[in-house]
Parts: C-alpha cells; structure tokens; sequence
C-alpha cells in the first residue's frame, strides 16, 4: 500500500513538473477580451512588433509568437478595465558579471538577454474597428490597419505602417520608416532618421523630418512639410502647400490650378513647383545665389535682369504662391509629372 501511495506521489509530482515547464517553455500564446464601441487600447512594448488591425467584432483577440521561450524573455501583463485594455511587454534584464582591472574588480550589470530582432516577440491583435489607439514602442515595428477611431503611436527603432485609418492620426517615429497609406483623418508625422512616406490622405496634414526624405503623393487639402537634410517631394497634391527645407531639394507638383496661397522656402537646396498652365496665381520667386526659372507665361513686374527674382501674375492672377530659396536654383514649370517620383 505504501509503495502504491509512494508511486502515485511520485506521478504527480512528474505531471505537475512536466506541465511547469511546458508553461515556462510556452513559445505562442491566445488570449480574448469582450469590448465594446468607443474603448481605448493603450499598448507599451520592448523588442515587439505589433500588427493591430480593426474588425466588426465584440472582442479583442491577441496571439503571440516568438523565437525563443516567452516567460523566459519577457514580462507580460494585461489589464483591463470598463472595457479599455492596456497591454505590457516588456523584455526582461539579467545581470552580467563582468571583470575589469586584470580580475581585480568585479562589476555586475544589467542587460537584455539573448534577442536578436528575428527573435522578438510577434503579437497579432484584433480589435473593434472603432476601439481609439495609444501605442508606444521601442526597437520593433508597428503596423495599424483598418481603425476608424484615433490613433496615437510613438515608436523608437522599428518601422511604422498605418493603412486605411479613418479618424486622426498622429505619429512619432525615430530611426525607422514611417508609411501611411488611404488616410481620411488629419495626420500629423514626426520623424527623425527615417524616410516619410504619405500616399492617398485626405483632408491633408503635417509633416516634420530631420535626416530623412519626405515623400507625398496623392493629398488633398492643406498640406505642410519641413524637412532637413532630406528632400521633400509632393506629387499629385489637390490643395495647398507650406514647405520649409534645409540642405534638400524640394519639388511639389499641383494637380489643379491653386485656390490657396502656397509657400515654399529652402536654404542650399533647389525648388521645383509644377502646376496646370491653365492656373491663374501671382508668383513670387527669390533665389538668392541662385537663378529663377520659368516655363510657364508670365506677366513680369519689375526688371528681371539680375536672374534670380522674378515676380508677375500667371494667367488672370490669383492665389500667391511664393517661392523662395539661399544657395539654390528654383524652377517653375508646367504640369507634365517629371516629379512624380515617390515611391509606389
């Protein structure tokens, strides 16, 4: 009877350990959440890429996937609240001994363990369509789709891809490309050491770079960009424009003749405006150590002899558009897509 009693203790003490470590040796996980209209999703991840998509669903499905074991390398918490859900990763830190000083001295530190970023954890997260997003991460990749509330990403080291979102949208994004495609709520973007890429967007927006190209196609509405040490090009824009640049060339193409005032200045770079021949505006160009060209018929006021000014009323006038550049050449042409070369 004793030996019986020992050898089912002992069983269960082998299934209660194997399942254990099945658990802590988890590499995939599901998770629900019942939710409704109008909630707020707020995420915060670590060494994660995130791919979040909109559904005409009730709940919040979640599933994770990793390279290496998911409790080993991460903590993760999710927490919940009047239907609002707020989701943590964050990768967990070991300590490091290390010697310095011909073995005399011993230092431990913290760092990441062993994550290479094909290694990172993968979560796949479906949400109501109309659920609000506030979203912070760091060294991974963020992708949203499909959302009609407002959106809000912060992300660091990784890239950011937004598609078909409805409501506004604001994006802050350093060392990563930045992509927003069929966008019908005013965005704002702010990158750093990354390329810009905006396709398809309306009412229009802002747009902010340092070290990183700009590129735009295909905007209506009011549109603004500033940029350094990237250049700035604008294809198919049906609206207006206020650019500013620093050490980059800029070209902007207008689709239709201009209703609005337009700006664009520049230090060490070139401007090139395109627009229909049929537009009416009152052009006002300055190039400081540069030349002023035109393909376009104008009507000049004041000489124009220096080269480098030009100021006249193009068909019957209208919209000011004013160009104006320092070390740089600026170039007024008809509408034939020469420009357009933004990525598709």
């Amino acid at each position: 009877m004793n030996k019986t009693m020992s050898r089912i203790a002992f069983c269960a003490c082998f299934m209660t350990l194997l399942f254990q470590a099945s658990a802590i040796s988890s590499k995939n996980f599901h998770k629900r959440f019942l939710s409704g209209p109008g909630q707020t999703l707020t995420f915060t991840g670590e060494r994660c890429h995130l791919c979040l998509s909109g559904a005409e669903s009730a709940e919040i499905r979640i599933e994770g996937e990793c390279g290496k074991d998911i409790e080993k390398h991460y903590d993760l918490s999710f927490e919940q609240s009047g239907g609002n859900l707020e989701i943590r990763v964050e990768a967990k830190q070991e300590k490091i001994t290390r010697t310095i000083l011909f073995g005399l001295i011993k230092v431990r530190d913290e760092a990441g363990l062993d994550l290479n970023p094909g290694q990172y954890l993968n979560l796949t997260v479906s949400v109501p369509d109309s659920t609000n997003l506030c979203i912070t991460g760091r060294r991974g990749d963020v992708q949203v789709r499909e959302i009609k509330g407002e959106v809000a990403i912060h992300n660091s080291r990784g890239e950011v891809v937004c598609e078909r979102i409805t409501g506004p949208l604001n994006v802050s994004n350093s060392r990563g490309e930045t992509r927003l495609e069929s966008i019908e709520g005013r965005f704002t973007v702010e990158s750093s050491r990354g390329p810009v890429l905006v396709s398809h967007a309306s009412p229009g927006g802002s747009i902010s770079n340092s070290r990183g190209d700009i590129a735009v196609k295909s905007v209506t509405g009011a549109l603004e960009a500033c940029g350094t040490r990237g250049n700035i090009t604008v294809s198919g824009l049906e609206g207006s424009i206020r650019a500013e640049g620093s050490r980059c060339n800029i070209a902007v193409e207008l689709i239709r003749p201009p209703a609005q005032e337009c700006e664009v200045n520049n230090t060490r770079g070139d401007i090139t405006l395109s627009l229909p021949r049929e537009s009416g505006a009152w052009i006002e160009a300055h190039a400081s150590r540069g030349e002023v060209q035109t393909g376009l018929p104008l009507l000049v006021q004041g000489s124009v002899s220096s080269g480098n000014a030009l100021e006249g009323k193009l068909g019957e006038g209208g919209p000011r558009l004013s160009l104006q550049t320092t070390r740089g050449n600026i170039r007024i042409a008809p509408l034939n897509g020469q420009i357009s070369d933004v990525r598709e």
